[in-house]
């Protein structure tokens, strides 16, 4: 697991999110030591690296596989178990399965990894959306990039709602597309 916690830490110390002379990490080591409850002795400091061969392929691979096995499984709001979904549950569920664990909440989700531009979203990449209205910049939604259709366009798997539960959407339905946000990569 530490390798892992590595990964996603130094991911999170590249984020522009802290004043200059600062990291992500510093700034916010208390909730790190908390959250991901460190091993004794384990601490947090500001050399942590990615190794140049590190590569998440396979992690992406059973990420997608996972995903898929839920397919079908109902919608309930604040649900993180196989008993039910909602949108950052399912993701939240789905990591800690594979034993990358991410935050909870769908907010804390998205600081998670750098800007993927719409164009370049790849299987395995979080994307997050607006709730009902648009023009919101407040994250409502969140699913995971799973594959391309046979015209190259990304679909992703979601817990969509109480009628659906989870599904595979096309990103480039209206519906979602008016409401994208971003997208972070999480699994290099």
């Amino acid at each position: 697991m530490a390798p892992y916690l590595i990964y996603i830490l130094s991911i999170m110390s590249s984020l522009n999110s802290a004043p200059p002379g600062h990291n992500f990490i510093t700034l916010h080591r208390e909730y790190f030591e908390n959250v991901y409850k460190l091993p004794e002795g384990m601490v947090i400091n500001d050399e942590f690296k990615v190794p140049d061969n590190f590569s998440n392929q396979a992690a992406v691979n059973n990420l997608l596989s996972q995903a898929k096995k839920y397919l079908g499984y109902p919608y309930v709001w604040g649900g993180t178990t196989e008993r039910g979904f909602d949108c950052s549950g399912f993701m939240y569920f789905l990591f800690n399965k594979i034993g990358k664990p991410i935050p909870r909440m769908p907010a804390d989700q998205c600081i998670l990894g750098p800007d993927i531009p719409y164009s370049k979203i790849e299987p395995g990449d979080l994307i997050f959306f607006g709730g009902g209205n648009p023009n919101s910049k407040w994250i409502g939604h969140v699913g995971l990039a799973y594959d391309r259709d046979a015209n190259g366009n990304i679909r992703f798997i979601h817990a969509e709602g109480r009628k659906t539960g989870v599904v595979i959407t096309l990103l480039d339905n209206q519906y979602y597309k008016k409401r994208f946000i971003r997208a972070t990569r999480i699994l290099n």
